[in-house]
C-alpha cells in the first residue's frame, strides 16, 4: 500500500504541472481509482469543461507526465475517463 503522504505528493506535483500545461483538471482523488504499481503511478483523469480540439487536449496529457518525469522523476501515467455521474435522488 502507498503512503498517503506520498500519495499527496504526486498528486500536488500533477495539479502543479496541469496549471501550467493545461486549464485546470479535476484529478479523481480516489484511492480505488488512482494506483501505483512498480513506481509508476496510474491517475484517472477528466477535463473540467467540455474540449474543443481533443488533440491538443490529449498533447497536453503527455506534456503533463513528461514534464513530472524530467523534472521531479515521478512516473505517471494520466488515465482519461468520463466525469463520474452523479447519484440520481430518488
Amino acid at each position: 500500500m502507498t503512503d498517503i503522504a506520498e500519495r499527496e505528493k504526486v498528486l500536488a506535483a500533477l495539479r502543479g504541472e496541469l496549471q501550467v500545461r493545461l486549464a485546470p483538471m479535476d484529478v479523481v482523488p480516489d484511492e480505488e481509482h488512482i494506483r501505483c504499481e512498480d513506481d509508476w503511478w496510474y491517475i484517472p483523469v477528466w477535463p473540467a469543461r467540455r474540449v474543443g480540439d481533443v488533440f491538443r487536449y490529449y498533447q497536453g496529457l503527455a506534456e503533463v507526465e513528461t514534464g513530472l518525469e524530467d523534472r521531479l522523476k515521478i512516473h505517471v501515467l494520466l488515465l482519461p475517463s468520463e466525469r463520474p455521474a452523479k447519484p440520481q435522488k430518488h
